[in-house]
């Protein structure tokens, strides 16, 4: 396996499973009881646990004042997400079967970002990526109105 796979299996592919696997015990979870902010509580709870777990297998110890703020706003911006989509689920009952199209159509924001911010388009066949987000779209679109 190249290097640039292994890359792409590990920060794509296994991710994938993960989000995907969380999405289905987000839903038990929020629907199950828990109030919001006990919700995210348990949840920053999971994210201290992988963050010493990591820490103990990859003793990375480096962080700026900036590089830390940025990786706080990660987190303000990743939990307020996750709390939007626990409301939808339990005071609006909306089915996660639709909710996680919708949301995951925050690559082509995130695309659409890293080709301005850090100068990514250089790199990549813009009619290609056209195609991929009118894939993406129309993924959505199918999925909602089914």
């Amino acid at each position: 396996m190249s290097f640039e796979t292994a890359g792409l299996v590990i920060g794509g592919l296994l991710p994938a499973l993960l989000f995907g696997l969380s999405n289905v015990i987000q839903k038990g979870s929020a629907g199950g009881g828990i109030g919001i902010g006990p919700y995210l509580l348990s949840i920053g709870a999971g994210v201290i646990t992988v963050g010493i777990v990591v820490g103990w297998l990859v003793p990375e110890r480096t962080a700026t004042l900036r590089s830390a703020a940025l990786a706080w706003c990660v987190g303000i911006l990743w939990s307020a997400a996750t709390a939007l989509i626990a409301i939808a689920i339990t005071r609006f009952s909306a089915p996660l079967s639709k909710l996680v199209p919708i949301y995951n159509t925050n690559t082509l924001i995130a695309v659409a970002l890293a080709l301005v911010v850090f100068s990514e388009w250089r790199d990549l066949s813009v009619s290609r990526l056209l195609l991929g987000a009118c894939l993406i779209m129309a993924g959505s679109f199918l999925v909602i109105r089914s």
